[in-house]
């Protein structure tokens, strides 16, 4: 990947330019936060529900015998970064004979690291809504909620809230869908007529505060869409978080002796941008985005639900 130096025709203007950009609207790290690990790879202890169980613990006095407990595990997961980088070439005249707003290294630097987070938004996409890792209902037909007379997505999400509470311990705190299931769920009847919404104009902040006291949760929207096209051809937009819906668990900030359906094991020093020279050329060098290592990983498929192809 290489700079195209412009060439100048009439003077461009300094306080405009053109270009599409997602950065402040990628979701992957509120959806699967960040472990910090040091090591590439590495194994994750998993106790098992034994501390839970409903025991007798009355004893005859108090010098009688107590209970004897034994702290049980369950089998080690493991978690397996991989390093990903991308860069590209600047050369002098990239340098030189480009006017403002155009300046190449600040350009490039900017094209990179979207291009680091297109990936991992696409790869936390995928991962949740996996439909043979989780717990999948398939909608079809008059159950899609682009059908607004038959459909019932309050069920669903009623459906899916359930599953993951009873097979996780937890109730999901976080939904998360497209843009456009997000429109058709906003305009469907189970929400503007709900006691919840109020009169007036319907506002985003009415929308979540029903998901929130009537589910518990969070709605977040996956704005982001990326480039299908191949390499020159015609861009071709394609919405990164499809039209299914991930409704889950997430705990903003894992640790030890927490739960979690999702989480990003990150090595450090994690994300940077670094250059080197390109001998080929003279005055030349590569420009890198690195990010030394991420897995987004699924560690409690219990937590986790999807509901499938829920507008037409």
């Amino acid at each position: 990947m290489g700079f195209v130096t412009r060439k100048r025709v009439d003077t461009y203007l300094s306080n405009y330019s053109s270009k599409l950009t997602f950065e402040g609207m990628y979701k992957a790290d509120s959806v699967m936060p960040t472990i910090m690990v040091k090591k590439d790879s590495g194994k994750i202890v998993n106790y098992d529900k034994s501390h839970l169980r409903r025991e007798n613990t009355a004893v005859s006095n108090a010098g009688g015998t107590a209970s004897l407990y034994q702290i049980g595990f369950d089998s080690d997961s493991t978690y397996s970064t991989k390093a990903r980088a991308i860069e590209a070439i600047i050369t002098q005249d990239d340098l030189t004979q480009n006017d403002d707003p155009v300046n190449a290294e600040r350009d490039m630097s900017s094209a990179l690291t979207e291009l680091i987070k297109v990936d991992r938004e696409y790869r936390t996409a995928t991962a949740l809504l996996n439909t043979s890792t989780f717990t999948t209902a398939t909608l079809s037909g008059t159950s899609q909620w682009s059908d607004t007379t038959n459909s019932t997505p309050f069920v669903d999400l009623q459906t899916a809230v359930v599953a993951v509470r009873d097979a996780f311990g937890y109730p999901p705190n976080l939904m998360i869908m497209d843009w456009e299931p997000a429109l058709k769920l906003v305009a469907h009847p189970n929400i503007r007529e709900s006691k919840l919404v109020g009169n007036g104009p319907l506002r985003r902040e009415m929308i979540e505060k029903v998901l929130s006291d009537w589910f518990g949760l969070k709605f977040m929207v996956g704005m982001a869409m990326y480039n299908s096209a191949l390499e020159n051809a015609t861009a071709s937009l394609t919405k990164t978080w499809g039209d299914d819906v991930f409704i889950g668990y997430i705990n903003p900030k894992p640790t030890r002796y927490s739960q979690t359906c999702a989480a990003t094991f990150q090595m450090q020093p994690g994300e940077i941008i670094r250059k080197y020279p390109y001998d080929r050329i003279p005055n030349a060098y590569f420009i890198q985005k690195w990010d030394f290592g991420k897995d987004e990983k699924i560690l409690d498929a219990n937590g986790g639900y999807v509901i499938e192809n829920v507008i037409a």
